[in-house]
């Protein structure tokens, strides 16, 4: 094969793209966001991974007996034992101690060969690879650090050498030390870790262009759950380096290391440039800088997600893939793993309880008029907390209930003039479903894939521009959208959902879609949070993993979007974190959303909630969680644009809380008015403020249309099914004739 052209699902318009780029009237210009292993089995995720790899308790009679819900939501687990080491940063770091000699590298295990490990016979691309139908060379000009911004700058010079115009990717990789201290302390390190990129405009042939890169020393730090708890940076030598690809940047830093022994892409002799690095040295190690919150004063940044680590649980344990000893930790077995009876009350769900210095009932005002309508909080500050308890106090329990189930859109609040809210899936193509009688599907644009491919920051903002435009004319207030989970595996299964392997391109994508999709109006709501990786058993898996993995790699990925993006609206999972259901995961949603990015923005359940584990509506709310995504049936007559009257009997979320409320629980009264301010706060910041003032009023009426629709459906309904008892009827007619004769 002479080339292969990656083209993703291109959308509506992406074909013509691709006829173009086959034809030579325009040359490609890409990167890969995975790396293309030889054989995708030789992961260390595997071993925890897809239906295959998902594990069953050891004591799963047990467990079943002990656990109210239904046997499938309760009986699986994952472990992501390779810990920090998913995609490039698993085979890029190997690739580097086996060239230095170190960590028995090259021993059999995890090799696709079943002989010593080797760079070349297990990669066929490696992350950020691509090819152009014409040449570049890149020149680091310089690199600076900006105390002020704690941040480097980089300058760099690209030119075309070859005879074909065409756009190149600078890619920017760092390396941070793993030294006695980090091997001591289970600190592992990336060799390479991607942490900024820029693309050219077009370049002529002999012409050049100047790129300008700012990266966050953020991104260099490492996360210490063991001694530190909390990020640090190591003491040693720290590299920045420019690179065609992940593997091409790692052999310019081992240049500078004056390392031998490098080989390509293509598996010859390669020598790397160390004129494309800038190194530093950090002189002792540093705990401080960030071990509190670079977004919200005064919030410590420490572990939180120690029940989502097998090895904390008094369990059996297991060993994370650590780079000092490739050979001997690399996970070839699974783990038969006994759920606890601590863990199996986790499971269970239901463990949410009044606490005893709960308040009253009592305590609080409701349905006092106040005469503060929905629009005139459009610009009350979220810590405003005189003027939304004000706010608050005007509803009833049963008013703020009716916004907990969603059906595609919430209901109503005529007392306070809050419009039905809309809700629309997936940013590729949004779907805008309503469970009445219709729905509609936007623009098929290219997959979050193919986009992130593009390493066009620019290119990617006008199409989240776009998208936050799109859903605005299909009446949306919120998008739920993919976007930041990491593609663990190439079997993810939802794929094309995500953007990348890696989680620091999520989070440089991620801030940046955030604010150009929410511009005009729109709610993003960027899903799944978080470790939902596979779609194989993922709902309700139990997902095991280290506190490091988890920030570095899946948080980080999230990060971008909700700390310094600006999000505003978030979609939970259907695994757990630990033995804890996503929905209910307070270190998730309330230690490191609310507390460590101050997120102010609104949080919902994954969809389809109906029964078993994501219907501990307590427990949810206790914990974060503000509403319930197609919690059905969950509506007044006549769905999202309907009254909020609640008069009909229901078992569903809303019917739920306000019963447990009526029943004298303060302290769910005070969730649901924390839930009720979550998704007010997000509302009143999208288009549903509109035409509005405070002299508008609400009123209920359906269009002659809409009946003329419905009468047409119901009589077509009626005669398809006439038809479909006469054509029974006549064949078994026919087949009674055939058996007579």
């Amino acid at each position: 094969v002479d080339a292969t052209l990656g083209v993703g699902t291109p959308g509506v318009g992406g074909s013509t793209g691709v006829a173009n780029v086959l034809k030579g009237d325009a040359n490609p210009s890409g990167k890969l966001v995975d790396t293309y292993a030889k054989n995708s089995l030789s992961a260390p995720a595997i071993t925890y991974a897809q239906l295959k790899n998902t594990q069953t308790w050891a004591n799963l009679d047990e467990v079943l007996a002990t656990c109210s819900d239904t046997d499938k939501f309760i009986s699986t687990y994952l472990i992501y034992a390779e810990g920090i080491y998913v995609g490039y940063k698993y085979y890029e770091t190997r690739y580097e101690d086996a060239v230095l000699g170190q960590g028995n590298a090259t021993g059999t295990a995890g090799s696709s060969t079943g002989k010593a490990w080797n760079y070349s016979d297990e990669i066929a691309y490696p992350f950020g690879y691509g090819l152009s139908y014409t040449s570049f060379d890149q020149t680091l000009d310089n690199c600076a650090y900006d105390s002020s911004a704690d941040a480097y700058t980089l300058s760099v010079t690209v030119a075309n050498t070859g005879s074909v115009t065409g756009r190149s990717v600078v890619e920017v990789y760092g390396q941070s030390p793993y030294g006695s201290y980090e091997k001591s302390n289970a600190v592992e390190k990336s060799a390479v870790v991607l942490v900024g990129f820029g693309k050219t405009g077009e370049i002529e042939p002999g012409g050049s262009e100047t790129l300008t890169i700012s990266v966050e020393r953020y991104l260099l730090a490492s996360y210490d759950y063991k001694k530190a708890k909390g990020y640090i940076l190591s003491e040693g030598n720290y590299y920045l380096a420019i690179g065609d690809d992940a593997h091409d940047a790692l052999n310019n830093i081992l240049a500078a290391k004056g390392a031998s022994g490098m080989v390509s892409v293509t598996g010859e002799s390669a020598q790397g440039d160390a004129s494309k690095t800038y190194t530093w040295n950090q002189a002792s190690i540093d705990t401080s800088t960030y071990h509190m919150s670079r977004y919200v004063e005064g919030t410590e940044v420490t572990n939180l997600f120690e029940d989502a680590d097998l090895n904390n649980l008094d369990t059996d344990t297991i060993t994370y893939l650590t780079r000092s000893d490739w050979n001997g930790t690399f996970p070839t077995k699974a783990v038969s793993v006994h759920a606890t009876s601590y863990m199996m009350t986790v499971i269970d769900g239901n463990w949410y309880t009044e606490p005893d210095n709960a308040p009253l009932v009592a305590d609080f005002t409701q349905g006092e008029n106040s005469g503060i309508t929905f629009v005139a909080m459009k610009d009350v500050d979220y810590d405003d907390d005189e003027t939304w308890n004000t706010f608050l106090n005007q509803l009833t329990v049963e008013e703020m209930a009716s916004i907990l189930p969603d059906q595609n859109g919430s209901a109503a609040i005529d007392s306070v003039t809050m419009p039905a809210s809309y809700r629309g899936d997936d940013m590729d193509q949004l779907q805008q479903v309503v469970f009445k009688l219709n729905s509609e599907s936007g623009f098929n644009w290219p997959c979050a894939i193919v986009e992130a491919s593009t390493w066009d920051l620019n290119h990617m903002a006008k199409r989240s521009n776009l998208t936050g435009n799109e859903g605005i004319f299909m009446g949306l207030t919120e998008i739920w959208s993919g976007g930041p989970n990491i593609h663990r595996t190439p079997f993810n299964g939802r794929a094309s959902a995500y953007y990348s392997e890696d989680g620091n391109m999520d989070y440089i994508i991620g801030r940046l879609v955030s604010e150009e999709c929410q511009k005009y109006g729109v709610i993003l709501g960027y899903k799944h949070m978080v470790l939902n990786d596979q779609e194989a058993n993922r709902e309700s898996s139990a997902t095991f993993s280290n506190e490091q993995a988890i920030r570095e790699q899946y948080l980080r990925a999230f990060e971008g979007a909700y700390a310094l993006g600006g999000c505003r609206g978030c979609m939970t999972a259907f695994n757990r974190i630990g033995c804890t259901y996503a929905g209910s995961c307070s270190a998730t949603m309330k230690g490191v959303m609310r507390g460590e990015w101050g997120f102010e923005g609104v949080i919902c359940s994954d969809a389809c909630v109906g029964s078993d584990y994501k219907t501990h509506y307590a427990t949810n709310m206790d914990n974060g969680l503000d509403y319930w995504c197609w919690d059905m049936a969950g509506f007044g007559p006549g769905g999202p644009g309907a009254s909020s009257d609640t008069s009909a009997e229901k078992t569903t979320s809303d019917a739920i809380i306000a019963k447990l409320i009526d029943a004298g629980d303060g302290n769910l009264l005070k969730d649901l008015r924390e839930a009720t301010k979550h998704t007010v706060y997000a509302q009143v910041r999208t288009s549903n403020i509109n035409g509005l003032d405070s002299s508008s009023k609400i009123t209920h009426s359906t269009a002659w249309w809409e009946n003329a629709l419905t009468g047409t459906k119901i009589v077509a309904g009626v005669l398809t099914a006439g038809l479909v008892g006469l054509y029974a009827f006549d064949t078994i007619k026919e087949n009674k004739k055939e058996v007579d004769a």
